[in-house]
């Protein structure tokens, strides 16, 4: 049986959810009071109608003769049908119910290429983006990629991950890691999708950090790459929703 803690966010049949309350085995959508819509799966759309025919290109240079074929009959070209006129506007719909707050999926896509911490020193904490105060608490979930190379005259064994969360600006936040492993030049596990989740107080600011690493092995350092793929703010204030935005951190030194 799966349990959730507040603010543990999940993907079903196409929708995410964030637990509202500490919860076990119940599903999300079946109790509003254990959990939250954060977006709704959309439905195929109506296939669009067939455009029309494009007019005849120029003519290319002529090609080498080839063998003469049997003659067949000789067809007729078509005409182009002419474009139907516009349809008149239809009246405004009535206006929907207000939808649950929430905060607003964007596709991100910025990113940096990780440093690495000199021998005997701690790890450098490299920021990838903070968010902005909030007049209410806020819980935010955060997908990142990791991905990595290695020099194709790299030789011998490396090993580390990466690990992102959330600095101590959020009240909460959760620590994810993936591994990087290298065998010579192969890589053995390059990098995979993160997800990062926090709990901001209202008010506060946080900024979600990563780091490399290395666990054992040596030679020549991997090029790892972290990209920001998605960030999302949830206001849990209802009577004023004020909706979290994100600061790009990646051109900020660790």
């Amino acid at each position: 049986m799966d349990t959730y803690a507040v603010g543990d966010a999940v993907a079903l049949d196409g929708s995410s959810y964030i637990a509202l309350s500490a919860n076990a085995g119940v599903q999300p959508g079946t109790d509003e009071s254990k959990w939250a819509l954060l977006a709704r799966g959309g439905i195929n759309g109506a296939d669009g109608t067939d455009g029309i025919d494009g007019s005849n290109g120029a003519q290319g240079a002529q090609g080498a003769q080839g063998p003469q074929g049997l003659q067949g009959p000789a067809g007729v070209n078509g005409t182009n049908g002419t474009n139907g006129i516009d349809g008149a506007e239809g009246p405004q719909g009535p206006q929907g119910p207000a939808g649950a707050v929430t905060g607003t999926l964007a596709g991100l896509g910025f990113g940096r290429v990780m440093e690495f911490a000199a021998p005997g020193t701690a790890p450098l904490a490299q920021p990838m983006l903070s968010t902005q105060p909030s007049s209410s608490i806020e819980f935010v979930a955060v997908t990142l990629d990791v991905s990595s190379e290695r020099a194709a005259s790299s030789m011998g064994y490396w090993a580390g991950y990466v690990e992102c969360s959330f600095d101590l600006g959020a009240t909460e936040s959760s620590t994810s890691r993936s591994p990087v492993v290298f065998m010579d030049e192969n890589a053995m596990s390059p990098g995979s999708e993160m997800y990062v989740t926090a709990q901001v107080a209202a008010g506060e600011t946080s900024t979600l950090g990563c780091m490399v690493i290395q666990t054992s092995g040596g030679g020549d350092l991997p090029t790892i790459s972290v990209v920001v793929r998605s960030a999302m703010g949830l206001s849990v204030d209802y009577s004023t929703p004020d909706f979290s935005n994100f600061n790009d951190q990646t051109g900020v030194a660790p």
